[in-house]
């Protein structure tokens, strides 16, 4: 997904896919935190989707079999994953409302106030560090399905080369819930969580996809998609979104294929990804924002269009 915003307590600093910020957070700061917490969290529902609808062609195919045993095999470690990744998601949940409930009466501070960080995900009952511990067990079952995944999904801070090469050795100290959550603010906390939450899906789905290649009958079992691939979900005013746009097929054929971005034709690449470019207005409002993708072409002799909007937040020079 490329760069991610990296957020350490609240001033915040880009990393490859870590989120940290660090104290001395303004209203504007919170605003753009919440604004890209927003925008992560419907991410986190398409792919959410996404990876529902993959379980639902896998276990179709698998029936399509009359339930061939290795087939059988392969769906059930599928399921594994996905009860996995949803009970990780569901810690995470839980951790999002309580840090909800205690912003709410938490007087004045509301999403500015660190207190509630530090009594929710700092205090006696350690839930950083349960978090931290259910996020590694969940990396290391990935690992079993896909075992070139990255194991850094909740590294401390001395054990993350993209924090690293950041700001060096300056939170070597720091365990993974001081780092995430010292001194954070209760917009900061939500947009770490959302972003863990977000690397929890994508680990799903790459393990799903690569269990679904192992179904012994592939000849039952298709799927086609659309997706697009940002260079970054965050940008600033006046500057240029730039994305890739792809359509995913698995054993199936798609002819005459045409993209357009916000109803304008986008030119396709050579192997196949529509190449995404177009300027954000320095007058546009920062916030979320979201911009209108079709892909359309011939798919087993019907015409096809797929049509979605890809969400995106345009940050303040």
């Amino acid at each position: 997904m490329g760069n991610m915003l990296a957020i350490h307590g609240s001033v915040c600093f880009w990393l490859m896919g870590a989120v940290a910020c660090q104290t001395g957070e303004s209203e504007a700061d919170r605003q753009q935190l919440q604004a890209l917490d927003a925008t992560l969290q419907t991410l986190n529902r398409q792919q959410n989707r996404e990876a529902d609808r993959l379980m639902g062609r896998m276990q179709e195919a698998v029936a399509l079999t009359r339930f061939y045993p290795a087939d059988v095999t392969v769906l059930e470690k599928a399921e594994t994953v996905r009860s996995r990744a949803n009970t990780v998601r569901g810690r995470i949940k839980a951790l999002r409302n309580k840090l909800l409930q205690a912003a709410n009466q938490a007087g004045g501070a509301g999403l500015g106030g660190t207190q509630p960080v530090a009594a929710t995900l700092l205090g006696p009952d350690e839930a950083a560090n349960l978090l931290q511990q259910s996020l590694r067990q969940y990396a290391r079952h990935i690992r079993q399905v896909v075992p070139d995944m990255s194991d850094l999904l909740a590294a401390d801070a001395k054990d993350d080369p993209s924090i690293r090469a950041a700001v060096g050795d300056a939170f070597d100290g720091q365990s993974f819930g001081e780092f995430y959550f010292g001194s954070a603010s209760v917009a900061a906390a939500l947009t770490t969580l959302s972003q863990k939450e977000g690397e929890v899906l994508r680990m799903e789905l790459l393990a799903l996809e690569e269990l679904s290649k192992k179904i012994q009958h592939a000849d039952a079992f298709f799927k086609i998609g659309a997706y697009a691939i940002p260079n970054s979900n965050t940008v600033r005013e006046g500057q240029h979104y730039e994305a890739d746009l792809f359509l995913t097929t698995s054993r199936q054929e798609v002819f005459r294929v045409a993209m357009q971005a916000n109803g304008r034709s986008v030119k396709i690449g050579p192997y196949g990804a529509g190449q995404i470019a177009f300027p954000v207005p320095a007058t546009a409002p920062s916030g979320p924002a979201f911009w209108e993708a079709s892909i359309s072409g011939s798919y087993r002799g019907r015409d096809t269009t797929f049509r979605f909007r890809v969400p995106y937040t345009i940050q303040r020079q």
